[in-house]
C-alpha cells in the first residue's frame, strides 16, 4: 500500500533488479538522501524479458542474431567491464521494503511497448509525482501520464547532433568538443521528450571508456535538482 507521507514527492523506479549500474545507483542515492522525495514503488519487466542481465545462453543467441554482433561484443565485453559508471552496485539498503510491480509490456510495432490496463491501475493507486525509468524499452502510451509529472528518462549525448546508440561514441567520432547529457519527460513522440535538464563535459576524445564514464556520470544529480526546483 502506498505511504501516508503528503509532503514529500513520490516516485517509482523502472529498473531491472536490485543492482544497478553505478551512475544509476550514484542517481537513486541523490534521489533518496533528499528528505522530500520518497521511493514509493518498484517497476520491474520479467526476467524472461529484461534483456540486460539475462543469462549467459540467452545472451549468446541474442549476440549471435544481431546485425551488431561485433559492436555488441566490444561494447559489453570491454566497454562495460572497464567503465566504472557500468560496474553493478547493489542498492537493496535503498529497495528493502520498497513494493514490487512485475509489469510485461505489450509490444506493438517494432520496438513500441505499451503497459497493461492492469498494471496501469496498480501503478495510479500509488499517486505518484513521477516515475525514473531505468528499464524498458521504448514505453508509450497511458504509461506516460500514470504519474503527476510523467516519466523521467536520461539520454546520454546530444539529442540535437546524436539520436542513436552507443552513448558518448559519436562525440569522439565525429570530433565534437563536447558530449552532452540530458533528463526528459518522456511523451509519444520518438527523441520529443520534454527536456528538464541539460548539461556537457569536455569530450575525452582518447577513451571511448573515460568519455563514458564522465557522460553517464555527469547527469545523476538532475532528478534531484528537478525536484528541488
Amino acid at each position: 500500500m502506498p505511504s501516508n507521507s503528503s509532503s514529500a514527492l513520490r516516485f517509482g523506479l523502472m529498473c531491472r533488479g536490485r543492482r544497478l549500474p553505478a551512475w544509476q545507483a550514484a542517481t537513486l542515492q541523490q534521489l533518496v538522501a533528499h528528505q522530500a522525495v520518497t521511493l514509493e514503488l518498484l517497476i520491474r519487466p520479467p526476467a524472461s524479458v529484461q534483456g540486460p542481465g539475462e543469462g549467459a545462453t540467452s545472451r549468446v543467441k541474442r549476440l549471435a542474431r544481431s546485425e551488431n554482433t561485433l559492436w555488441d561484443t566490444f561494447n559489453n565485453g570491454y566497454v562495460a567491464r572497464r567503465a566504472k559508471s557500468l560496474q553493478a552496485v547493489d542498492c537493496s539498503d535503498h529497495m528493502d521494503g520498497i513494493p514490487l510491480l512485475e509489469a510485461t509490456p505489450l509490444r506493438k510495432g517494432k520496438f513500441s511497448e505499451y503497459f497493461t490496463d492492469d498494471d496501469l491501475e496498480q501503478i495510479r493507486s500509488y499517486d505518484l509525482d513521477f516515475i525514473l525509468r531505468f528499464a524498458y524499452g521504448i514505453i508509450r502510451g497511458d504509461i506516460l501520464d500514470a504519474a503527476r509529472h510523467g516519466v523521467w528518462s536520461f539520454h546520454h549525448g546530444d539529442e540535437q547532433r546524436f539520436r542513436g546508440s552507443p552513448p558518448a561514441f559519436w562525440e569522439i567520432a565525429t570530433d565534437s568538443p563536447v558530449s552532452g547529457v540530458l533528463l526528459q519527460r518522456l511523451t509519444d513522440r520518438l527523441d520529443g521528450g520534454i527536456v528538464l535538464r541539460k548539461g556537457w563535459v569536455r569530450t575525452t576524445h582518447h577513451s571511448y571508456v573515460k568519455n563514458t564514464d564522465a557522460v553517464h556520470f555527469a547527469g545523476v544529480d538532475f532528478p534531484a535538482q528537478v525536484c528541488r526546483d
